[in-house]
């Protein structure tokens, strides 16, 4: 939980740091959140710190009052650090998108939500389809957990939690030039990057040629969609063989175009060297080949023991 007790106090405009205000109600503050009163605390034996004159249930307001001073920083420098977006895949950490120092159009407040996880919203100055115009930034002192900011939007969280009692604007704009107190609570672009390594990787383990593996993963590329109906392996083919072959496995029922287009018109059994067979005729087929063996020598094959490609 937070143990910060409110530290910025609003007079004439302007936050004011609890160390530069005069002791009690000679401080002539109010709380930025409520617009209450607030006397000063400047004792040795306890952090200094404001307090409301008169008693308040003015929740978040240290909280909110931090949040003010960060859009205040922000808008003063007129830059924002988004953090690298980094994805933990099968034991390695892979860098999806660097971090990067954005130029500043407008800061604004969003209101409503937890009073202990205040949030504003940063956007670009120049529109750049390629990244997010615009991020959710979440204020934690450690209260609670940012989770619920878990949408469809990009986000980060700012957690001061570990900061202690100097939250000075000098601290507070050292945490901005850095990253390490700010972490993605979601970012989409992050998440498509991540998806396409994650296919990439998985053709990369797939133990065949260059030009098979290439060709299956252009084809995934390209029809995102579509490629979700298909599952894609290798087979050893026989004992003779040093290197695997390549197959796709699409359900009977595929018709596509796409399916037809990938699959290939037209494929020749193996087995039984009957050709002209579409792939919904076939068990197990090389689309690189347009070989395979048919749904009617799979059974045959089978009584006599020898198997099938893809077993």
């Amino acid at each position: 939980m937070n143990k910060v007790k409110l530290p910025y106090g609003l007079r004439d405009g302007v936050m004011l740091y609890i160390t530069f205000a005069e002791r009690g109600a000679e401080c002539g503050c109010v709380c930025p959140k409520c617009g209450g009163e607030l006397i000063a605390h400047l004792g040795d034996d306890r952090a200094k710190h404001y307090k409301h004159r008169h008693k308040s249930d003015c929740e978040g307001a240290t909280e909110h009052a931090i949040r003010a001073k960060l859009m205040e920083l922000i808008e003063r420098s007129g830059t924002f650090l988004l953090p690298a977006s980094i994805a933990a895949i099968d034991g390695s950490e892979h860098t999806l998108i660097d971090e990067e120092a954005i130029e500043v159009g407008t800061v604004e407040v969003i209101e409503g939500g937890n009073p202990y996880l205040p949030a504003f919203r940063v956007r670009r100055k120049t529109a750049d389809s390629s990244k997010e115009h615009e991020v959710t930034v979440v204020v934690n002192m450690g209260a609670s957990e940012g989770g619920e900011f878990e949408t469809g939007e990009a986000c980060v969280e700012i957690n001061l939690n570990d900061l202690g009692h100097d939250v000075s604007a000098e601290r507070l704009m050292e945490v901005l030039r850095k990253s390490i107190h700010c972490t993605w609570i979601n970012r989409p672009f992050a998440k498509e990057k991540e998806d396409e390594l994650r296919k990439k990787l998985t053709f990369n383990r797939i133990k065949t040629t260059d030009e098979e593996r290439n060709r299956l993963f252009q084809a995934a590329a390209t029809h995102k969609k579509e490629f979700e109906r298909i599952s894609v392996g290798f087979t050893y083919g026989n004992e003779y063989e040093e290197k695997p072959r390549a197959f796709a496995r699409i359900d009977a029922s595929d018709n596509s175009e796409f399916a037809r287009q990938f699959a290939g018109i037209e494929f020749t059994c193996d087995y039984c060297g009957e050709s002209g067979l579409t792939h919904s005729q076939m068990q197990r087929f090389k689309p690189n080949y347009g070989t395979g063996t048919c749904y009617q020598c799979k059974g045959i094959k089978r009584e006599k023991g020898l198997g099938f490609e893809g077993k």
